[in-house]
């Protein structure tokens, strides 16, 4: 009996996600898709900052006053295009996607910083520049300019929250939905 609970206790523990990994497997999708951002909730109706699980295998996304959570391990990417026509991981399966429990946004609420337009991720300064009515993304690594990698047309993109891995970043473009980025060291 002890050996069946011991058993038992193993595959359990083979099944949970190390920290820092959570992100992996969208990682990999990114890679083969040669993209560094993912559309990870389409929607135009997100009303507030997203919300990492301190683990980072969740992300929490308010929608008209209900919170959604996306499980990231669970997400498929497929190809698609964003400005300047960069490739760009769009969700594909809505199985990823379940209401979060008021318990779960209680706890991350707390543990999440927002950070409107500008944050440190991956020893690289990420700022959403506003300009009139449109945004500019911008990356500066150490030592390097600064690199704009897209401009919106006439939409407001905002509300960065850094992921517990400190790689990766969300936020919201109002008109298309919350994305993750990853920043990698160097280049995203």
């Amino acid at each position: 009996m002890i050996r069946f609970a011991l058993m038992l206790v193993a595959s359990m523990l083979a099944t949970i996600e190390p920290a820092g990994n959570a992100l992996s497997g969208l990682d990999s999708q990114l890679t083969k898709l040669k993209a560094d951002t993912a559309l990870v909730f389409p929607s135009a109706a997100v009303d507030e900052h997203p919300l990492w699980s301190p683990d980072g295998r969740f992300l929490a996304v308010n929608v008209e006053g209900e919170w959604q959570r996306v499980d990231l391990t669970a997400v498929i990417l497929e190809a698609g295009s964003w400005r300047r026509g960069q490739a760009l991981g769009v969700i594909t399966n809505r199985e990823a996607l379940s209401v979060a429990p008021a318990t779960d946004i209680a706890a991350w609420q707390k543990s999440n910083t927002l950070r409107p337009r500008r944050a440190t991720v991956g020893g690289a300064d990420v700022q959403l520049q506003a300009s009139e009515l449109s945004t500019a993304l911008v990356l500066t690594f150490p030592g390097r300019k600064p690199e704009t990698r897209w401009q919106s047309d006439m939409e407001n993109c905002h509300s960065l929250v850094v992921a517990p891995d400190k790689r990766h970043v969300a936020f919201i473009c109002e008109m298309n939905g919350v994305f993750i980025l990853r920043v990698g060291e160097g280049g995203a």
